[in-house]
């Protein structure tokens, strides 16, 4: 048990300044002084900065497809898929704004044949939304027009959010942003 707090601990640091830096400024020596330890007490936990990096990428891009395979597989209507999928990108962000940071910018720097497996997953993730986009205009419920530029701006509008540094916003509250960017969504796709 004290060795998962003492893991955990360190996975919390180690997101926190990935993020913060970037995987190309940050090195392990700064993460061992904001851990107050010393460098070698790291590799206990991992062993490369690289490893870190896939770490964290694969756990944030896991609970993504996770929540996707589950709307994917409901007996929701395409409106209501597509309100879960906005709900799920506000509710990962909220939970893990720094991961969401890492996962959208910094998937660039693993090695090649994990950076292949990454944008597979993430490709297989937006299919997925394409799909629901298309049903959507299958049942008269979406505007027709081109499923992957409708789907690009789904996701660009919900992407963003990362960088909006929700931890210093207080009164931002999840429940009411989900609301707002469901509305402004659904108002540009809804038939």
């Amino acid at each position: 048990m004290y060795k998962n707090h003492k893991k955990e601990r360190f996975l919390k640091f180690a997101t926190a300044l990935l993020s913060e830096k970037g995987y190309k400024a940050m090195t392990m020596r700064e993460l061992a002084q904001r851990l107050d330890c010393d460098k070698s007490n790291i590799y206990n936990y991992i062993k490369s900065k690289q490893e870190l990096l896939d770490l964290l990428l694969f756990d944030i891009a896991d609970k993504f497809h996770r929540g996707i395979s589950d709307i994917e597989a409901s007996s929701y209507t395409p409106i209501d898929k597509l309100k879960a999928v906005i709900q799920l990108h506000v509710r990962m962000t909220f939970e893990n704004p720094d991961k969401l940071n890492i996962h959208v910018n910094e998937w660039r720097f693993l090695d090649e044949d994990r950076k292949k497996v990454f944008l597979n997953r993430r490709n297989s993730y937006e299919d997925k939304i394409a799909t629901i986009v298309h049903d959507g205009m299958d049942n008269n419920s979406f505007k027709t027009g081109e499923v992957q530029f409708i789907k690009n701006c789904i996701l660009s509008s919900i992407r963003w959010m990362y960088s909006w540094n929700i931890k210093e916003k207080k009164d931002l509250n999840p429940i009411e942003l989900e609301k707002n960017m469901t509305d402004f969504i659904l108002s540009g796709v809804m038939a």
